[in-house]
């Protein structure tokens, strides 16, 4: 995340049909964890873009039964993940590299259909540069999957 051009960062999330992503619902959260300090978090709230203007790579990863979206940082977002990225590199020089960075990607969705039978995998991408295409995140990651005192109709309510 030090290095990344902010315009060409993307986020790439596949989905069982029957599930899309709620409008303003894909957020990337930036963290900073360092000894004795507070964490510091930035969220930013990602936009769509159409897929035929995304690389092959990202076309590659579709499958029967499935969506492909692509998403991009606001371009009046870029100067607060800039700043953020800023602190986060002088905060490592100033600790000897015991600042720590992290990067999540959530996806709030709804559901088109009732919900079906079986699992729901759901897998993101991170593209950091044009030339290594989309890097899978996280994997078929089963949305079906026990969630702390909440159900998946809860979770995914009816669009």
């Amino acid at each position: 995340m030090l290095t990344v051009d902010p315009r060409i960062l993307r986020i790439g999330v596949r989905m069982p049909e029957w599930i899309a992503p709620r409008t303003n619902g894909v957020r990337m959260e930036l963290g900073m964890i360092q000894d004795g300090k507070a964490p510091v978090i930035e969220r930013f709230t990602l936009i769509p873009i159409p897929l035929e203007l995304e690389s092959k790579s990202l076309a590659s990863e579709g499958r029967p039964g499935f969506r492909l979206y692509a998403y991009r940082i606001a371009p009046e977002d870029i100067p607060r993940l800039e700043a953020f990225r800023q602190t986060l590199k002088v905060r490592k020089e100033q600790s000897g590299n015991k600042t720590q960075g992290s990067l999540a990607v959530g996806v709030e969705a709804c559901r088109k259909t009732k919900l079906p039978e079986g699992k729901a995998p759901v897998t993101t991408y991170l593209k950091l540069d044009t030339d290594a295409g989309y890097l899978p995140l996280v994997v078929d990651y089963d949305l079906k999957k026990p969630v702390k005192g909440k159900n998946l109709a809860e979770l995914i309510p009816p669009c």
